[in-house]
């Protein structure tokens, strides 16, 4: 009977016997590796511890590690820089480590190989398309503006882009909504290095029985919506006017008794002044000063100047230039006072100044008449010194004369 007993225990300690693994650690890498971004190595340790090196085979590649790392039954993440392409390894070595299933010391390292690339710089696209309509000009990876002309009815299009990278975003791109006009879009396209295209699509809605107008051989439509016109500074008010049976929005200045309105051919909207006939509005903006440029008769300014361009604020404007002078002139009417003066431009404080009004050919004249006028003086005093000298000399011979006449008689 005592025998029977110490056999089922013998069995039952056999059939619950508890199973010990032996101690391991994996070593694990973010997907990714791509110069200037962090790589992360994950180290899980299981029935292990003790201290752990990490380290990079080439640091010039993979910057980063630790030494004398304390790990136990425990997961670590390490972080690395990738500094420039190329391949490196990451090995875990164990320098002090026990395995805790059988208390022996466990000696494996463990290494990782990683491929470092640089980010793409592509940020093209593949194709551009608005619908069904024609872009113009036609789809060119390195043309970045389109225009696009849809019928008055149409509200919706969709814009689809097809990125040249796979590794590209690409945003602005889907159904947007049209107004009638002139609609512009924006599609960004960056690069897997950050470096973003953004290419622009103009699509103008149609409008119905548009008001056309031609001018110098270039044919525009006048803008019918408060909302599509230019801007314009504050000494102007929006407004509205009668062209032809039609009322239009406009811009009015009280003091000028002038009125602006838009004139639009494709993308481009500018302001003209309007008086039943259409004239460019040429306005230069510096400092809150708002002055349109005059055309000017040349003869005010004297001769040596020669009419040019200039630019300003990537504006072409019309100036006179003169050799051997610092500052171009330019001829225009302040739009907050309707004055009309000459202007110097200083290009490299980017300012105007008000010029004198004395005009320079008024300032040659001047010298020229003071210079007659000092000759003259001149002239006049030396004739009066040399007659009042003769006289001088006159009055003492007829005194001489009449002294020794008395003489003679007594």
């Amino acid at each position: 009977m005592k025998k029977l007993v110490y056999i089922i225990l013998i069995m039952t300690c056999f059939m619950f016997k508890t199973t010990v693994y032996a101690g391991s650690y994996t070593v694990t890498a973010s997907s990714s590796a791509l110069v200037g971004n962090k790589v992360y190595i994950y180290v899980n340790v299981s029935n292990l511890v003790g201290k752990f090196k990490i380290e990079s085979s080439n640091s010039n590649i993979l910057s980063g590690g630790s030494s004398g790392i304390w790990l136990e039954n425990e997961s670590k993440t390490f972080t690395f820089s990738a500094n420039r392409a190329g391949t490196a390894t990451i090995t875990v070595t164990p320098l002090d480590v026990a395995d805790l299933s059988n208390n022996t010391k466990y000696t494996t390292a463990k290494s990782l190989t990683i491929s470092v690339s640089s980010p793409s710089s592509n940020n093209y696209l593949s194709s551009l398309k608005v619908g069904d309509y024609a872009l113009t000009p036609q789809f060119n990876k390195d043309v970045l503006e389109y225009n696009v002309e849809v019928p008055n009815d149409v509200r919706k299009v969709n814009i689809s882009a097809t990125k040249d990278n796979a590794t590209a975003t690409v945003r602005g791109a889907g159904e947007v909504n049209l107004a009638e006009g002139l609609n512009d879009f924006s599609i960004s396209v960056t690069a897997q290095n950050g470096n973003v295209r953004t290419y622009k699509l103009y699509i103008t809605v149609k409008e119905l029985d548009p008001i056309e107008v031609e001018l110098d051989g270039i044919k525009y439509t006048v803008i019918r919506k408060q909302e599509l016109m230019p801007s314009i500074n504050e000494y102007f008010k929006a407004d509205t006017v009668l062209i032809g049976e039609e009322e239009v929005p406009c811009y009015i200045n009280e003091v000028l008794d002038m009125t602006l309105v838009g004139l639009q051919n494709g993308e481009n909207a500018n302001l003209f002044i309007y008086d039943g006939t259409y004239k460019p509005y040429n306005e230069l903006s510096l400092d809150r000063q708002y002055i349109q440029i005059l055309d000017m008769d040349m003869s005010l300014l004297g001769e040596g100047y020669a009419l040019s361009k200039i630019d300003i604020n990537n504006k072409s404007f019309t100036a006179y230039i003169k050799e051997g002078y610092s500052y171009p002139v330019i001829y225009g009417l302040n739009v907050k006072t309707g004055d009309k003066a000459l202007y110097k431009y200083d290009s490299v404080e980017n300012t105007l100044q008000r010029m004198e009004k004395i005009n320079i050919k008024n300032n040659e004249q001047l010298y020229f008449i003071i210079i007659l006028c000092s000759i003259g003086f001149t002239t006049i005093s030396y004739i009066l010194f040399i007659a009042l000298l003769v006289k001088k000399k006159h009055k003492k011979t007829n005194k001489k004369y009449d002294f020794d006449y008395e003489k003679v008689e007594k």
